[in-house]
């Protein structure tokens, strides 16, 4: 994904489920200002991040040893939604 530097200085969250980089050691070239990865969103630890990568325990495409759809298709029962709400809001200032 290619942003304009305009675009990028606008961009205050962005929220990955089941983020692929971390089952195949890929750093990510993410297209916004300054990326920080908080890798543990869930534990509400702090706002200074400003991507939030969920991996639920299992899922296919973002654990190493990961075999399991359903763990992936559980983002939007398990809170994860909710949790990513709270982050964006925190760097949103609200």
């Amino acid at each position: 994904m290619s942003l304009s530097s305009a675009v990028q200085s606008k961009v205050i969250a962005i929220n990955v489920f089941g983020d692929p980089t971390l089952k195949y050691g890929r750093s990510s070239s993410w297209p916004i200002d300054s990326p920080s990865v908080d890798l543990s969103p869930r534990d509400g630890s702090t706002q200074a991040q400003n991507i939030a990568s969920f991996c639920n325990g299992g899922d296919t495409f973002c654990d190493p040893v990961g075999n399991s759809l359903a763990a992936h298709l559980a983002y939007p029962r398990d809170g994860s939604i909710a949790i990513a709400a709270r982050f964006d809001a925190g760097r949103a200032g609200n």
